[in-house]
């Protein structure tokens, strides 16, 4: 693949895969005064978990949009698809295309999108500006526990130890991310 798009997040997950009371459970945080900060870092620390795993963890939705359709050689750079749902424009209103008329799959780091064997796009209305395709991947899994307790571990980490949270930056800690390494598993 030669050309890779990097669409944005439209929804996170519904439920992180650590809860509240997990995380604070590993850090020997009582009440309730930090809740908002744990939260929040247990979101920096799975998405710190994604970039370094090249997954997803919790069904998320992703969309990008682009200007034409996609051609057979660029690469949506999201990971493991579920569902893939693709709109164009069709004068100032958007129109779904069918679902058994988008071709899908997974590919290498992202995923690839045509129009099934034997079909084709739409044609798309003309705009003077803006994108004309839209398309949204979901995609997600479930956490395993190695990737709960990289989240634990790197929260108990930042907050007992601020100047890891150091100039508005979040530093991982390198021993935590053996942690996501799948070439330990045996």
């Amino acid at each position: 693949m030669s050309i890779v798009l990097a669409p944005k997040r439209l929804t996170g997950p519904a439920q992180e895969p650590v809860s509240l009371a997990e995380a604070k459970l590993a850090a020997k945080v009582d009440g309730s005064e930090q809740d908002t900060l744990v939260a929040g870092l247990i979101t920096v620390a799975r998405e710190q978990a994604e970039q370094l795993t090249n997954r997803l963890f919790g069904a998320q939705i992703w969309r990008a949009e682009l200007a034409d359709w996609p051609a057979a050689d660029q690469l949506l750079e999201v990971y493991g698809p579920t569902a893939v749902a693709v709109s164009y424009r069709t004068g100032a209103t958007w129109t779904a295309v069918a679902p058994e008329a988008v071709a899908w799959a997974a590919s290498g780091r992202g995923t690839v999108v045509a129009p099934v064997l034997g079909g084709s796009w739409p044609t798309l209305a003309a705009v003077a500006l803006g994108p004309r395709v839209r398309i949204d991947i979901t995609a997600g899994e479930e956490a395993e526990e190695s990737v709960k307790l990289y989240i634990k571990a790197s929260v108990t980490h930042w907050l007992q130890s601020p100047a890891a949270a150091q100039a508005g930056t979040l530093t991982p800690n390198p021993l935590f991310a053996r942690l996501l390494d799948r070439s330990w598993v045996v």
